[in-house]
């Protein structure tokens, strides 16, 4: 008998698929948070409105260590890109 055919895998440097990230999160978000952010800024006129990023920063990189592309649109996968 025979051994049973086994799955030919490759190494994947899980670096190279990952989207580019600023500070832990994806790049979109990292703008999205900042502007967010300085609107409240401008609008309350306080700098302890820029503390309201910290959190929302916090949340974001919690979210893309688990899943990198949870920001992404559904454009932007690599499946669509084939």
């Amino acid at each position: 008998m025979s051994e049973p055919d086994r799955i030919v895998t490759d190494p994947l440097f899980v670096g190279m698929t990952r989207p580019p990230m600023m500070m832990g999160v994806t790049f979109s978000f990292f703008i999205i948070n900042m502007t967010a952010t300085a609107v409240l800024f401008l609008a309350t006129n306080s700098f302890l409105a820029l503390l309201a990023g910290l959190p929302i920063h916090g949340a974001g990189m919690l979210a893309c260590s688990k899943e990198p592309r949870i920001f992404a649109s559904e454009d932007s996968s690599p499946s669509s890109q084939l």
